[in-house]
């Protein structure tokens, strides 16, 4: 069983390394949003600067080179509350193909209903918005309501980046600032690069293609032994200078 485990580390290891050694893979912006997006975990978000009605807003958010979002974890969505401020915002949730049956863009599971919303009955209310200062969400008349609206698009990275660190089949425990799901490897490592308190990076694989990035204050040059090993829960990579 052990040597199992250890074919499957080292395999999904060589992958990422492989990856990141690529001399033609492309290059992008370094992983910086641009002017007027904020960064969280592995996307860029911006609120729209007037308000529009929800199909509007959804072209404005494409005209900005995103899309219209929907927040898909309570971490994400007291992001973006943060972000609207004293202001409602539209969200990428309808239910326009069928009454009650909401759907959310990149998100299928979560909610932050109101007390009392969605309230749509027959009134049409067929689209959500974040409310200001709670972050909970409300519906409201798609073509008739204007308000400003929650734009995202990813986070572009430099694939490039991991020439620059070593590689390891293990996990550094007990010493994490902060974590973000993330979907590659070279994004850890840029947010890492970008945290003056990171020295190194877990890379935790949670199943079902789910990757979380932990940030580290400390190497494994600084701990007992015991503090960096292969991860129970799954294939973990460890990155450090």
């Amino acid at each position: 069983m052990m040597a199992g485990c250890t074919f499957l580390v080292g395999l999904v290891l060589a992958v990422f390394v492989g990856r990141a050694s690529c001399l033609s893979c492309g290059d992008t912006s370094g992983g910086i949003c641009p002017p007027g997006w904020q960064n969280w975990g592995e996307s860029c978000f911006a609120i729209t600067t007037y308000s529009l009605n929800w199909y509007d807003s959804a072209d404005r958010c494409r005209q900005l080179g995103g899309k219209l979002a929907a927040p898909r974890s309570a971490e994400e969505n007291a992001f973006v509350s943060g972000l609207i401020g004293p202001q409602h915002a539209w969200i990428a949730c309808n239910d326009l193909e069928e009454e009650g049956k909401w759907l959310c863009d990149e998100n299928r599971w979560y909610r932050n209903w109101q007390g009392g919303q969605p309230d749509d009955d027959l009134q049409r209310q067929d689209c959500a918005h974040m409310i200001r200062y709670s972050g909970q969400w409300g519906d409201d008349y798609c073509p008739y309501y204007r308000l400003v609206a929650v734009c995202k698009r990813r986070v572009a990275v430099n694939s490039r980046l991991l020439r620059s660190w070593r590689l390891l089949s293990a996990c550094l425990i007990g010493h994490v600032l902060s974590e973000y799901p993330i979907s590659s490897l070279d994004h850890c490592a840029w947010l890492c690069s970008q945290d003056p308190g990171c020295r190194s990076f877990n890379v935790v694989h949670r199943g079902y293609g789910e990757k979380l990035c932990q940030l580290n204050s400390a190497t494994r040059h600084d701990v007992d032994s015991p503090q960096f090993h292969v991860g129970k829960k799954g294939v973990c990579i460890y990155g450090e200078k």
